[in-house]
């Protein structure tokens, strides 16, 4: 017989949809849900999305949890979602514009000058690289190309930050979070001044910042309505997607690392200090723990933009009438190398390591011997060393991780071992790929009491979930990553060349 049980909602705001988690006060997942949602392309660079497909998609995917929990007592809600992203409400707390999204490149020309204005120390004042997609550059965009607009604008908030104004009527955010906006002092986690002057943005028009976990609000009788759920339960800002993914891995010491792999993909790794990298390559963000959790507060975290994406776009181009599972099971025909053919997988410009919205895809080594088959593989195997190379750069030879956890939508088994190959160490599988909806759950889990944070972090993952490298493949693939290298190295002045003959 089936019982009732106290239970937490979990909504995640992500880039493709929104996934939704029931975690009961014991720890054990309940039900998921899923909604997708589309990103629209007006122009070339452009990545829009309509904030009410967002709303649409949280009203579908809780209603989809909720029909496999039915008994679940739904006591609080736990919010996360995609980082660096825009909304934009105006004093009535209508949508003026559709969300411009994190991968979106449409202030490129506007970069250059402004980190040429704020200088050379704006990394280590915001924890990482400004770059394109970042609320701050989409503000500065709409201010120079649409000022209509920006005279209309009363609030502003990055996706997961709307999603708790939609349940609460309230705008807040946290600190992992919000220092994917660009304007927040990574340091002293509060709004920086000094950059909210240089963007001309007035401090009210920001989300109120709260501690990781804390209550943005109570749910409104209208979004409780829409929710099939009580007025009144308390809804907590569980972080950004990415640093909350990590408390969902069961990432808590510096001897982890974890990849999670999306649209793009992150690599992330605790840490115990504030030391950002000068350059920018990476970023050092606040964890997404709440201030009496124990473990690293700080995450140096390298974000590509370019991971499913390049898996999409090659079962796109090649079958898109065949299944993707069909499509990678291509790479089993092909050896580790792909017949001497390699992929650069900067379909759409490139953050880490680079930090540069002009670098390209390539296939270098491409001749008739050369099938399908081949492309597929070096598609997968360029995503890996792509990603390889950013946790070499962030992680000296001396202090590699002992285990990357290795969990996203993009995680398909041939990827799996593919990546496993290419960094020589034990890729962990984590029991769910909902890691941001899981580990949002868990925040809200010890914001209501029910666990503490890091002390039940240990939980061991399920039976067969460890993936083994190959140590002659990882040979191979050490080789590859030094070519890998070179080959972006020698190609990024052909590929802003092309970008200026035909911007």
């Amino acid at each position: 017989m089936r019982t009732v049980e106290e239970a937490i909602l979990a909504i995640d705001l992500g880039t493709s949809s929104v996934k939704t988690l029931i975690l009961s006060s014991g720890g054990l997942i309940l039900a998921r849900g899923q909604a997708s949602y589309p990103t629209s392309h007006p122009r070339p660079g452009f990545d829009e999305q309509l904030l009410d497909d967002w709303l649409q998609g949280i009203i579908a995917a809780t209603a989809s949890a909720r029909r496999f929990a039915p008994l679940a007592r739904i006591q609080a809600i736990a919010i996360t979602g995609q980082m660096h992203g825009t909304a934009m409400l105006d004093r009535h707390g209508m949508p003026l514009h559709p969300a411009i999204i994190w991968s979106d490149r449409r202030a490129s020309e506007l970069l250059p000058g402004i980190q040429a204005r704020l200088g050379s120390t704006l990394p280590t004042t915001i924890g990482g690289p400004l770059g394109t997609g970042y609320l701050a550059l989409s503000l500065a965009w709409i201010r120079e190309h649409r000022p209509h607009l920006w005279k209309e604008i009363a609030q502003v908030g990055l996706p997961a930050d709307f999603l708790g104004f939609l349940l609460t009527g309230v705008m807040a955010t946290d600190p992992s979070n919000a220092v994917s906006s660009g304007l927040l002092n990574a340091e002293t986690l509060r709004w920086d001044e000094s950059l909210l002057s240089a963007f001309d943005i007035p401090a009210d028009w920001l989300p109120t910042l709260i501690p990781t976990g804390s209550q943005v609000g109570t749910l409104a009788a209208e979004a409780a309505e829409a929710l099939d759920l009580s007025p009144g339960l308390p809804v907590f800002h569980a972080g950004g997607d990415a640093p909350v993914a990590a408390i969902g891995g069961h990432v808590s010491t510096h001897a982890q690392a974890m990849i999670t792999m999306s649209t793009g993909a992150q690599v992330m790794r605790p840490t115990d200090r504030y030391v950002p990298e000068p350059e920018g390559r990476w970023h050092t963000w606040p964890a997404a723990l709440p201030r009496d959790a124990h473990g690293s507060h700080w995450l140096s975290v390298g974000a590509t933009l370019n991971a499913g994406r390049a898996i999409d776009w090659i079962h796109r181009t090649l079958a898109p009438s065949t299944s993707l599972a069909d499509i990678l099971e291509l790479v089993q025909a092909v050896p580790v190398g792909s017949g001497n053919l390699l992929f650069i997988p900067y379909l759409a410009g490139e953050r880490s390591p680079l930090l540069d919205p002009y670098a390209r895809g390539a296939f270098i080594g491409l001749s008739d011997i050369h099938g399908p088959e081949h492309m597929v593989r070096a598609v997968l195997e360029g995503v890996a060393l792509s990603l390889a190379d950013t946790l070499d750069r962030m992680t000296p030879d001396s202090d590699r991780p002992g285990q990357v956890v290795f969990g996203g939508g993009g995680a398909s088994r041939e990827m799996r071992q593919i990546m496993a190959n290419v960094i020589g160490v034990p890729l962990a599988i984590p029991p769910v790929q909902e890691s941001s909806a899981l580990g949002a759950a868990r925040i809200g889990s010890h914001t209501l009491g029910w666990i503490k944070l890091m002390e039940s972090q240990g939980a061991s993952l399920a039976p067969g979930s460890i993936i083994h490298p190959t140590q002659a493949e990882h040979d191979v693939y050490h080789e590859r990553l030094e070519v890998f290298r070179d080959s972006v190295a020698a190609n990024l002045s052909i590929m802003h060349r092309l970008q200026r003959l035909h911007p």
